[in-house]
């Protein structure tokens, strides 16, 4: 191979690796690029919707006759954990649904509403039009049967693309250690 031949491929070596580069470079921008502009979407329909009348009116709290669950024995209390409904938005998917204020939404298509993965997460995987099965105890009171309905998500007021139930929550969870069956140590 003469010496011409060698400068040859050097430089198509050369020549292939800034392509590559050039490449590389490209597509981080496009990528970094991308994100910023869905981050300032995403901020300007924050703000939008902070400027906006509120979704949940005031009146829609808890019932004034609510009671507090207050069970016989703990072991009645094991594992009641999920999402407290704080308030329900009118005409929301979940109002249309049947779920009140002071219901407590415990599984979303049978996945559990758990402190590792809350209801804004699990509703979150899904897109406006979906179906959803929601579990949940009304009033979250133990003496009332668990119920489940079917609610299609809406579209969020705010942010069209993500889903909406039209609910304000906390979470709720109880946790008590079993206590021995025959009241012995």
């Amino acid at each position: 191979m003469n010496n011409n031949d060698s400068l040859r491929w050097l430089l198509l070596a050369f020549t292939v690796m800034v392509a590559l580069i050039t490449t590389m470079m490209a597509c981080l921008a496009g990528a970094t690029g991308g994100y910023l502009l869905a981050r300032n979407q995403f901020a300007h329909a924050l703000i939008e919707m902070q400027e906006t009348e509120p979704v949940f009116p005031r009146q829609q709290r808890f019932p004034d006759d609510m009671e507090v669950p207050r069970p016989a024995e703990p072991q009645e209390l094991l594992n009641f954990q999920g999402a407290l409904l704080v308030e329900v938005a009118p005409d929301s998917p979940a109002e249309q649904a049947g779920l009140q204020p002071g219901d407590l939404i415990t599984a979303v298509d049978g996945r559990p509403v758990t402190a590792q993965q809350g209801l804004a997460e699990l509703v979150g995987a899904y897109q406006p039009g979906d179906q959803i099965s929601v579990t949940f105890v009304h009033h979250a009171r133990i003496d009332q049967p668990v119920q489940t309905t079917t609610v299609a998500l809406g579209a969020n007021p705010g942010v069209p693309e993500m889903p909406y139930l039209g609910v304000r929550f906390e979470p709720f969870f109880l946790d008590f250690p079993r206590l021995p069956s025959d009241g012995g140590s």
